[in-house]
């Protein structure tokens, strides 16, 4: 876990010193590490407790809960290689509850309504931000 924090700060910083002499693509690509690592932060704060710090289910709230939370790294294995964002998306923000057990928090309730700053629009970055971390954790697809 810090090994990819450093790395991120690292990429962050590399980033932004040719951010300027690149142009927007360049851009583009800083916000969205950016915002992964918002999403790390946002992850370590309100998921890793029954996710685990590194998404694979084994947080240290396990034996509370009644079923087993899923394994957040093996999302675009189950879907055939494809990270399905829109889909984990409308879970963490409690638009899909057909595909949650009940335990786990509406977060896009608790982003917009909890502490910090909220209001629709702080609760889709956050929610966004969080999607594309756990984009970024996936297990690849083994090379043949």
């Amino acid at each position: 876990m810090w090994v990819r924090v450093i790395a991120l700060g690292v990429l962050a910083l590399g980033f932004g010193l040719v951010t300027r002499a690149s142009g927007q693509a360049t851009d583009d690509r800083f916000a969205a590490l950016r915002a992964r690592g918002v999403g790390m932060e946002v992850f370590a704060d309100h998921c890793a407790d029954c996710h685990g710090r590194t998404g694979h289910g084994d947080g240290p709230r396990i034996k509370e809960l009644s079923i087993r939370p899923s394994d957040l790294t093996k999302l675009a294995e189950r879907n055939g290689w494809v990270f399905p964002a829109a889909d984990v998306a409308r879970v963490i923000d409690g638009a899909d509850r057909a595909h949650r057990a009940g335990e786990m928090p509406l977060w896009g309730t608790v982003f917009r309504t909890g502490p910090g700053p909220g209001g629709e629009a702080a609760a889709k970055e956050r929610v966004d931000a969080l999607t594309l971390y756990l984009e970024f954790i996936q297990v690849r697809r083994p090379r043949r």
